[in-house]
Order: C-alpha cells, then sequence, then structure tokens
C-alpha cells in the first residue's frame, strides 16, 4: 500500500478495515491557492479572475444566450499532467469552468446550460479576455494562481464503498472529520460531499430523475446503480478567499461520465 494512502487511512482512524478501504481510495489532484502577483501569465492555471479564451472560443451563455456564465477557473493539463498518476486526463490543452452564479446547480438535462466546461487543444499566448457587459461585478471572482499535489482520497463515510464496512460510532466520527475539515479545490478523486452521496445525484439528475419522489421507483434505483459510471472532474469550495459562495457554505461538483473521459483523454493519442 502506498504510504501516504496508509497515512490518510490511519489519521481517519480506520486502520482496522485499512486493506478494504484501500481498494476504494482514489487519487486526485488538489488545488493550492496562491498569491496572483502582477499580471496573469498568459494560459496559466488559475482560479477566479478572468479566463485566457483562445482565439474563436466566446463566453459562454446560459438558456438562450441571455445571461453570461460567471467564469469560475482555468486548467493547464500540462502543468497537472506530472499529478495526474492515473493518467486519467490528457496530458496538454486548457480546461475552463463556468457556471450560473445565480443558480449554481443542476437537477436534470434541462438544466444544463447553467454551465459549461470548454476543453480547447489551444494554449492562449494572450491575455485575459474581456468579461461581457452584462455580468454582474459581483459573478467576477478574485484571480488566484495555483499549485498542485497530488493527494489520495477516500469515499465519503456514508457512500455505497464505505457502508459494507460496518464502521463504530467512534470510526465513524473520526473518519468523517478526516475526510471533510477543510476548504479544498481538487480535480478527480473522491468528492468531500455535504448531504447525499453525489454520485447519486448525478446519475438521477442526467437521467431527469433528481426528484426525491422518484429515489425509490424502479427508474431511481436503475439509475443509481450507474454511481459508477461518473468521475469527478472538479470539486470547487465555498471560499472567502475567493469570494465565491455557493448557497449556504456548500460546493459544486463537476463530473464526467468515464466512456466521455476515455475519449476525452484519447483523443490526445497518437
Amino acid at each position: 500500500m502506498d504510504d501516504r494512502l496508509a497515512e490518510l487511512i490511519e489519521r481517519a482512524g480506520v486502520a482496522r478495515v485499512k486493506d478494504r478501504l484501500a481498494e476504494h481510495a482514489a487519487r486526485s489532484i488538489r488545488l493550492h491557492l496562491q498569491p496572483a502577483a502582477g499580471r496573469p501569465v498568459p494560459g496559466a492555471s488559475r482560479i477566479g479572475g478572468l479566463p485566457d479564451l483562445p482565439s474563436g472560443v466566446e463566453w459562454p451563455h446560459s438558456g438562450q444566450g441571455a445571461t453570461p456564465l460567471a467564469f469560475l477557473a482555468q486548467v493547464n493539463l500540462a502543468e497537472t499532467a506530472s499529478y495526474d498518476e492515473d493518467g486519467l486526463l490528457p496530458k496538454s490543452g486548457m480546461l475552463y469552468f463556468f457556471v450560473d452564479a445565480e443558480e449554481p446547480y443542476g437537477f436534470g438535462p434541462a438544466d444544463r446550460s447553467r454551465w459549461q466546461v470548454i476543453h480547447s487543444e489551444a494554449v492562449p499566448s494572450a491575455g485575459p479576455s474581456d468579461a461581457p457587459e452584462d455580468l454582474p461585478e459581483e459573478s467576477i471572482y478574485k484571480a488566484w494562481a495555483v499549485t498542485f499535489e497530488a493527494q489520495w482520497t477516500l469515499p465519503p463515510y456514508d457512500s455505497p464503498m464505505a457502508e459494507p464496512l460496518h464502521l463504530t460510532t467512534e470510526e465513524t466520527v473520526a473518519y468523517f472529520e478526516a475526510t471533510d475539515v477543510e476548504t479544498i479545490h481538487r480535480l478527480l478523486g473522491h468528492p468531500q460531499q455535504i448531504q447525499g452521496f453525489v454520485p447519486y445525484e448525478v446519475a438521477m439528475a442526467e437521467q431527469g430523475l433528481f426528484h426525491s419522489s422518484l429515489w425509490d421507483t424502479d427508474g431511481g434505483r436503475a439509475a443509481r446503480a450507474q454511481y459508477q459510471d461518473w468521475v469527478l472532474l472538479l470539486q470547487l469550495d465555498s471560499d472567502n478567499a475567493t469570494g465565491m459562495m455557493w448557497g449556504d457554505v456548500g460546493r459544486l461538483y463537476f463530473y464526467i461520465c468515464c466512456w466521455a473521459l476515455w475519449r476525452f483523454c484519447c483523443s490526445y493519442s497518437p
């Protein structure tokens, strides 16, 4: 077992089930905020500020183009390559994340215009794009440079991976405190959920079955059974440093389907 993973499990107070738990651990890339000194470097990874959109890529809008989406982050994939120990992401290019800051959620296919992830193979050499004139000032967040760290994650304590471990009350408390104690932005890995198992919710929302009345229907159960088809692409926390606040100190989760991630990565294969 990887020493870093063994240390995480020990810190979580569940060494009794370390071998079984290790089977469900997942690697992630944690994003650490760093002060953005001076003019932003074109094409560098950042959270907040304004994006360096490549030529020909327009600022995304929600609905029928009525409302500009708020820019959240851009990731230079060449900068994350050495931290992606499982090789899940492409080795080059850019990812851009946007969301409707007024209604940053998606409960079904009809809500897909409230967010957008743009993948560009080109790395821009020009500086930040101008924000749309009708983008509210409060939807332009404070800019931070980022550094990266390869980090193991454990499944949420009430996930279908952890529930069969039958943790004691004391173990459950220690496990929860060890896996959800601070503001964390990350790519990949397991989510730090606030309530409800996020992959269940994603699988149901993708099929338009998010409503609680559909939870115990045949369709709801079938959708939840497909939760392993979904991979966390980005978790973005509420953070006073960036000025981002999602509901009542919530988190944003961007998920991608496994087959889409496979195609996304293989598009770079020679």
